[in-house]
């Protein structure tokens, strides 16, 4: 298999050698190169990846990002530049993307042999008495509150649909705004601690009976949960999809093929419903993109932080002038729950590329990383937000592996998970929307309700 990926790569890299007659692109089949020499190299990566939530996720986008994408922009000869006068800026995005590529497989390859050296602990347990509803009052009380939350505001659900119920959607201009800061994170909250509990306790009486309709009946309830999509974003129908079949190959080890087998499927059917919703049904976009080749060399490259996004990224970057920590503080703010109301959005990095990438209407594009890195730190210091989210994906996944408590071991994996999408996912949003408003405040709150035991 190793042998058969490195290969694939190296014909990739011919291929795009050969068919390249762009000048701007003649450096673009190291790319794949690069990363089947050091794929080829890193042994501990060869025979990991697939059994670590972090290597799994960071081999597969980083796959996707430099040796997919690459190809088919080559098979598509190159689609223009979206913002004609950023073309200027193709060979150092080239080069930027190189040498992010180069510096993510060096932190993958150098750390984690180092972090995953611990024993794993397979065999996690829950006592009965921790799921006893009088040991979980925080967690419970917090449950009740979000259901309030709903009942009370209405429109706090305005975003949230059932994804097999959203063909017709016409935008989401009919969406109701929500005028309640920071109540829809409880919301959020509330149904991860839901999850957690309810996948806690079954496996709870799992363990005191041995029968096996828990494991099905916590199925069910991962299918349900994955159902429920926030607008119409795939990636919160795939986070909770993932984050809960992991939790349940940990717990019933046994099952582990079988559970990842249904997490395909169900994984499968829930993104490609979406995708096909979201760009080729009648309100959304032209089907016959379907077939265009250059369509979906732009659309990777916009979902893989590709060299069109990176040159925009680069222009956007002339037009920022605050002091880089300023710039910085700035936008790592802008997702995090309250904070953001004393963030500047009319000056963040992602605002000023949106507006270099679609002017001032559309404002749905994600800067790539390696350009936020650009702007704070210089080509030098480009690479360094994917490098440390790339580490710190790793460090919670270890950390999932290793803890007794089957609590811990959700909420590590819920931490994990985000960091591992630096390749696709603008920080902010990983460091803000994740990490601070969903994985330090459910950690806060199990603290405290393991204070407050009666």
């Amino acid at each position: 298999m190793t042998n058969i990926i490195s290969l694939v790569c190296f014909v990739i890299s011919a291929i795009i050698f050969y068919y390249t007659d762009n000048p701007d692109y003649w450096l673009l089949f190291l790319e794949p190169l690069i990363f089947g020499l050091i794929y080829g190299l890193n042994f501990f990566l060869q025979n990991n990846k697939f059994e670590c939530l972090a290597l799994g996720v960071i081999f597969t986008t980083s796959f996707l990002r430099f040796v997919v994408t690459p190809l088919v922009m080559c098979l598509a000869g190159y689609p223009k530049i979206v913002v004609d006068s950023c073309s200027a800026y193709i060979g150092q995005a080239v080069l930027l993307q190189l040498y992010e590529e180069v510096c993510i497989l060096l932190v993958v390859s150098y750390f984690a042999p180092k972090i995953y050296k611990s024993q794993y602990n397979s065999e996690p347990v829950v006592e009965e008495n921790v799921m006893h509803w009088k040991n979980n009052i925080v967690i419970i009380a917090i449950i009740l509150f979000a259901l309030m939350l709903c009942v009370v505001f209405p429109s706090l659900l305005s975003r949230f649909h059932f994804i097999f119920s959203m063909v017709g959607n016409e935008s989401e201009d009919v969406i109701e705004k929500i005028a309640f800061s920071g109540l829809d994170v409880f919301v959020s909250i509330g149904r991860i601690l839901l999850v957690l509990y309810a996948l806690s306790y079954l496996f709870c009486q799992y363990q005191y009976t041995n029968q096996k309709k828990y494991i099905i009946y916590s199925l069910l309830l991962v299918g349900i949960n994955a159902s429920i999509a926030y607008d119409m974003s795939r990636f919160s129908s795939l986070m909770p999809i993932v984050v809960t079949l992991y939790f349940l190959s940990i717990l019933y080890p046994f099952m582990r093929k079988k559970i990842i087998t249904w997490g395909v499927i169900i994984g499968s059917a829930c993104i490609s419903f979406l995708t096909f919703v979201k760009m080729f049904s009648k309100y959304r976009g032209d089907s016959s993109n379907s077939t265009n080749i250059k369509y979906w060399a732009m659309d990777l490259q916009c979902y893989f932080q590709g060299i069109n996004d990176i040159c925009i990224g680069i222009s956007a970057s002339h037009k920022i002038h605050k002091f880089p920590l300023s710039q910085f503080f700035n936008d790592v703010i802008s997702n995090m729950m309250f904070l953001s109301k004393i963030s500047d959005s009319k000056s963040s990095s992602l605002k000023i590329f949106n507006v270099e990438y679609n002017g001032w209407w559309v404002q749905d594009k994600i800067l790539p990383n390696v350009c936020a890195g650009y702007i704070y730190a210089g080509f030098i210091g480009a690479p360094l937000i994917n490098c440390i989210l790339t580490f710190f994906a790793m460090k919670f996944d270890d950390m999932s592996r290793n803890a007794a408590d089957v609590r811990y071991k959700y909420l590590y994996i819920l931490a994990a998970l985000p960091c591992c999408f630096g390749n696709m996912i603008f920080y902010p949003m990983i460091v803000g929307g994740s990490l601070v408003n969903s994985v330090l405040l459910i950690f806060m709150v199990m603290k405290i309700n393991d204070k407050l035991k009666w």
